[in-house]
């Protein structure tokens, strides 16, 4: 493909990128990983207040809470290892 028809194609693609936005059928990445963090932060917050939660309503002893918040920690490092693998997998795997 020769230069002119090259750049006609990437300034169709930027054109049909920019209309797709205006539309809201595309999101920008940085808005969707503002998005993903302030989620993943509210989960984080809400899995704090469980063991509390079990020991104050449901009345759990002292050590029973201590292996809930040992097993949601374990959980939650889980989680984080698994995700911080899927960000070293290359795109498309």
């Amino acid at each position: 493909m020769d230069a002119f028809r090259r750049k006609a194609l990437v300034q169709s693609q930027r054109e049909e990128l920019k209309l797709a936005a205006e539309r809201g059928e595309v999101i920008p990445a940085d808005e969707v990983q503002d998005e993903i963090s302030r989620v993943l932060k509210l989960v984080a917050q809400k899995l704090d207040q469980i063991p509390d939660i079990l020991e104050r309503d449901c009345g759990l002893s002292g050590r029973a809470v201590e292996i809930i918040e040992r097993e949601l920690d374990k959980l939650r490092q889980n989680l984080a290892d698994e995700l911080s693998a899927d960000d070293n997998e290359p795109e498309g795997v």
